[in-house]
């Protein structure tokens, strides 16, 4: 079992997922590692929420680590944790579902939204979506860069466009050409396992 460290904002929802507030369960990583041998299951955070990443848990294991785990620990239902299930992007004939860009939760303390790219929950209180500003992606980029020995390491770069789930970049060195990064690749890239 692991836990996995992210710096996006934003997790996905996997199949059906237990969502819990960071600071009601864990508030530190010792805590959280302790909390997931209760729950004998797959985590990850980006502590500000927890999100159960396992699509081996069925419904039914999801509901006993509620009765015998959460309940008895005095955890409340909405306002320290929710059960989420993901809703298919694509239903049959290849149509794209009617839920595309709605809620797929809406709780005090949770935002959500079903995507492109997923069904994706974020904290109201996110401190990590203000971080993420025009300077905080040319940051990353060239952390990036340097961790992978590139060539353009150092040079400027500027962001031609923010295109929402992308960024347009153009950088000192290169002609005649300008680069797409993902934003959820960017936010990824130096996720870890604790």
């Amino acid at each position: 079992m692991t836990i996995s460290l992210t710096k996006s904002p934003t997790l996905k929802v996997h199949f059906s997922s237990l969502i819990f507030n960071y600071r009601s369960v864990a508030g530190n990583i010792d805590k959280l590692k302790e909390f997931q041998r209760d729950l004998k299951c797959n985590l990850v955070t980006n502590e500000e929420l927890i999100i159960t990443d396992d699509n081996m848990v069925t419904s039914e294991k999801l509901e006993l680590i509620i009765e015998e785990v959460l309940l008895p620990n005095s955890l409340k239902w909405g306002e320290d944790f929710i059960i989420a299930d993901e809703q298919m992007l694509y239903g049959y004939g290849d149509q794209v579902t009617p839920l595309l860009n709605q809620e797929l939760v809406n709780l005090q303390w949770l935002n959500s939204e079903i995507t492109s790219e997923g069904n994706l929950v974020w904290s109201r209180e996110s401190k990590l979506i203000q971080l993420e500003t025009e300077s905080y992606w040319i940051e990353l980029l060239h952390q990036i860069q340097r961790q992978r020995g590139h060539l353009l390491a150092g040079r400027d770069i500027k962001i031609v466009k923010d295109w929402g789930d992308r960024i347009q970049i153009h950088q000192d060195g290169v002609k005649h050409c300008t680069l797409f990064a993902s934003k959820q690749y960017l936010r990824h890239y130096f996720d870890e396992n604790i």
